[in-house]
């Protein structure tokens, strides 16, 4: 059930049903942001941004070669790496946060169940294992705007790479410094207004 001409219309379903639709939007808010990372990540490479499939899958790895490669991009301006290195780093915030919904706010009630699905968690280290609680309607709110935000600021990344490359940086790099600064107002349909 997907809601377009009324973003908000979830709202009016029961508890368990606005937490279902809301997971549901995590889960497109990180294939989304997945496929915006393998973008940038091929952009970096100096490669085809189509070829983003080859980029490594899992996100901690692609985030740590994206901030090596932000290092020696030539189309950056140091002001440019520092901008990129704390949206990437954004990214992979919002990716952690996003397995706390996906996988650990689906808690199988069961004890067997429950000790297979907790060896299948990768945890950080010093994080103790989540105990099952209620996921809050907010929390995945603020979760799904945290990877629509992250997936736009790599949109920009991407952008000023490419229009640094090309040489237009002069009149086009404003407008996606703005944006991957995260200037830019995010509305309940994860489309953006800005201005600069």
């Amino acid at each position: 059930m997907i809601f377009t001409s009324n973003p908000n219309q979830w709202r009016s379903l029961d508890d368990d049903g606005q937490i279902t639709y809301l997971v549901g939007l995590v889960a497109r808010g990180s294939a989304e942001l997945d496929g915006s990372t393998r973008m940038v990540y091929a952009t970096l490479k100096g490669n085809d941004p189509r070829l983003g499939w080859k980029a490594p899958i899992p996100m901690t790895q692609r985030v740590e070669q994206m901030l090596e490669s932000i290092e020696v991009a030539p189309e950056l301006e140091d002001s440019d790496r520092e901008l990129a290195r704390a949206a990437v780093e954004g990214v992979l915030s919002a990716f952690q946060e996003r397995n706390r919904y996906v996988h650990d706010s689906l808690m199988p009630s069961g004890e067997e169940q429950a000790a297979w699905f907790m060896n299948r968690l990768d945890l950080r280290k010093g994080e103790t294992v989540p105990t099952s609680g209620r996921t809050s309607v907010a929390e995945l709110l603020e979760c799904r705007k945290a990877l629509s935000r992250g997936s736009w600021q790599m949109w920009a990344l991407h952008k000023l790479i490419l229009v640094n490359r090309a040489g237009k940086g002069d009149a086009e790099a404003p407008r996606w410094r703005a944006m991957l600064r995260g200037d830019f107002h995010l509305h309940d349909d994860d489309t953006i207004s800005y201005s600069h």
